[in-house]
């Protein structure tokens, strides 16, 4: 029988493992395969642990709200405005007020553990679990939806300006506006 591939979920994130022998059996060869099998079933409990382990790493108690907060922000695969985060947690039947919510996502902010993503046409902040991942936006003007860039394209052009000015640039932000598929096909922008 071929190994059997499972995911490591070691303290500092996931990694790939290949466990030797009938891992469905039982035959297990280390103390670490036996931990990484218990964690595969159970992907929620691993989710909350690590959240906790976060926030104390960060010198954060671990509350049931900033849990949550964390919880809804990671499975989203668009940022949230706090409104938005007020009322998945009210679905998920964690009562709290909304500011509260704002309070707690500043908190988190400030600790690096949400990213605050501000766009040009709303006063409104977004946030979203910082992945750690340096991300621009294609963003559409007519339904609102924000579709993540892969690849920086300001990375060459940013060195460039290092050499040129002897300037240590440290960050940047870039969001391109415009109309998705979607909404060009619904007639949008209009023309007129």
């Amino acid at each position: 029988m071929k190994p059997a591939k499972r995911i490591c979920l070691l303290r500092d994130g996931p990694f790939p493992a290949t466990l030797t022998g009938d891992a469905r059996a039982g035959i297990i060869e280390s103390q670490t395969v036996l931990i990484l099998i218990r964690w595969e079933g159970d992907t929620d409990l691993k989710n909350k642990t690590d959240r906790r382990e976060d926030l104390k790493r960060k010198g954060l108690k671990s509350t049931r709200h900033r849990t949550a907060i964390l919880e809804i922000l990671e499975k989203r695969t668009q940022p949230a405005t706090a409104e938005q985060v007020f009322f998945e947690l009210n679905r998920a039947g964690i009562s709290t007020s909304l500011s509260t919510v704002y309070r707690e996502l500043d908190r988190l902010v400030n600790k690096n553990l949400v990213v605050q993503v501000k766009l040009n046409e709303s006063k409104k902040a977004l946030y979203e679990y910082n992945r750690m991942i340096h991300k621009h936006y294609l963003v559409c003007l007519g339904c609102k939806k924000m579709i993540s860039l892969d690849t920086c394209p300001l990375k060459a052009y940013e060195k460039q300006l290092e050499e040129q000015t002897h300037f240590r640039i440290t960050d940047h932000k870039l969001n391109l506006y415009g109309y998705c598929p979607e909404c060009q096909a619904k007639g949008l922008p209009h023309k007129g």
